[in-house]
């Protein structure tokens, strides 16, 4: 009887191993946008609040300018 259980969460955890893959490794059929896929919010925020070595305006600021 054991098997049976035993045969069904091993199933189960391929499954969900096999939607994270999917979910972490999208297919792309388009172009993208230029960026990373990371922790936009996260990475971003931390680029903005390190402060700037000058006066002149942010080293953040001036690449969005650019962009």
């Amino acid at each position: 009887m054991w098997t049976i259980e035993f045969l069904v969460v091993a199933l189960a955890v391929v499954y969900y191993t096999h939607l994270i893959s999917k979910w972490r490794n999208p297919k792309i059929d388009g172009v993208l946008p230029p960026g990373s896929m990371g922790w936009l919010l996260v990475g971003e925020t931390l680029q903005f609040i390190i402060p700037g070595r000058s006066i002149d305006l942010h080293p953040f600021v001036k690449k969005r300018m650019h962009k």
